[in-house]
């Protein structure tokens, strides 16, 4: 097949001199499964400079069509830039008859208006699109932390939750296929007015032959966090957790891997000093992927207890690792992982805690849980998660 990809959304940086890290599940999903897809088909990105920069940093085999270099940058911020690259998408001459299908990697605007666009130049070609986060209502889940009350959401909060809208308005007409991370996202596009028969329930995957060839890092950890580091992730609630969970065990040690703004960061660091938890708990920051599953693999838990996911890569990530993880039940966890993760209810810290503790008091528990976690892993190795989207794509066209 002949496959262009609209991948607009990286923001602008030097990567010259800076180690690529994907910031997101998206960013993820969407590399992996260009490796897998560039073995027997010819794919094209279609991006601004940056990413063709960074990609080839990577070393995907893959053909470029980029925008200019002042595409990449606005003094006004990130939306700026964004909207620039739509504007300059606009006047970018491509011959769809060069492609047999265009796949928007987001449901942004700046990837799903080139895309739309193209395929209505272009009858013949086929357009799926990746939804993998659904934004709440404008007003649903949004609290002030601080409070602990609902509050405005903030700028850019409405301003994702109307692009978001834009976008699916187009979708609805133009796309032939969409792809979401499950079931419960395909019954709210459909609710939405999508045609069920174009939704396609894909995953996300996991690295395995990757991680088998990492080592554990000769720092033990008992507990393990990745993720972005902000209230969302239920980053604090952790931190109480963790609190719970030192009172009985004084030399219990936690590890939290992960980026955020400089005010989560302060507030974070803040909050575990109030609750004097500074010598159990290791702000380690943004790591690299090695990294990261080095520090995994010598933890004995994985803690998520993410309040609003789409899916859960640091679940399978940790279970191809073979720590077993404590969650809270987020309705499609169960449906995709089954009893191979431990639920808790949502905002009960304490029976947090304990399940940690019942995990890692009994060995017959903690092996059991950790088999099923192994096993589960394999359902999701990159390869079979990416031949199943191309075939996908193999029957549209």
């Amino acid at each position: 097949m002949r496959i262009l990809i609209a991948a607009m959304g990286h923001s602008p940086m030097d990567f010259e001199n800076v180690d690529y890290r994907p910031r997101n599940g998206g960013e993820i999903k969407l590399i992996e499964s260009i490796k897998v897809w560039s073995r027997n088909n010819k794919i094209t990105i279609y991006c601004p400079e940056a990413t063709k920069k960074i990609y080839g940093k990577i070393g995907l085999k893959v053909d470029y069509i980029t925008l200019d270099k002042k595409y990449n940058n606005s003094f006004l911020g990130l939306s700026c830039i964004f909207l620039k690259r739509i504007i300059g998408s606009l006047s970018k001459k491509i011959n769809g008859n060069d492609f047999d299908l265009i796949l928007s990697s987001s449901d942004f605007l700046f990837d799903v208006i080139p895309s739309v666009l193209l395929k209505k130049g272009n009858p013949n070609l086929k357009l799926v699109s990746g939804i993998y986060l659904i934004a709440p209502g404008i007003f649903k889940n949004f609290k002030n932390y601080y409070t602990n009350k609902r509050s405005f959401p903030k700028f850019r909060n409405l301003l994702y939750y109307l692009n978001q809208r834009m976008s699916f308005y187009l979708l609805k007409k133009h796309a032939d296929k969409v792809m979401v991370l499950n079931n419960f996202d395909k019954k709210s596009l459909i609710k939405k007015g999508f045609d069920s028969n174009k939704i396609f329930i894909t995953s996300m995957g996991v690295n395995l032959n990757y991680i088998k060839k990492i080592k554990p890092s000769k720092t033990k950890y008992d507990g393990c966090f990745i993720g972005r580091l902000h209230p969302q992730k239920g980053i604090f609630d952790l931190i109480e957790i963790w609190g719970i969970i030192r009172n009985k065990y004084l030399d219990f040690r936690l590890s939290l891997i992960g980026g955020g703004s400089k005010h989560w960061f302060n507030r974070i660091k803040k909050e575990i000093k109030n609750k004097k938890l500074n010598n159990n708990i290791n702000v380690l920051g943004f790591l690299k992927g090695e990294e990261i599953f080095s520090i995994l693999k010598s933890s004995r838990v994985c803690l998520f207890p993410s309040t609003y996911e789409s899916w859960g890569q640091v679940i399978v990530e940790a279970m191809a690792c073979g720590v077993p993880v404590v969650s809270y039940n987020l309705p499609f966890f169960k449906h995709v992982f089954g009893d191979a993760i431990i639920n808790v209810k949502m905002g009960y810290k304490k029976a947090f805690a304990n399940k940690f503790l019942e995990l890692v008091k009994d060995k017959g528990y903690y092996k059991k849980q950790r088999k099923k976690a192994l096993l589960i892993s394999k359902k999701y190795d990159w390869n079979l998660v990416a031949n199943k989207e191309l075939s996908l794509m193999r029957s549209v066209i």
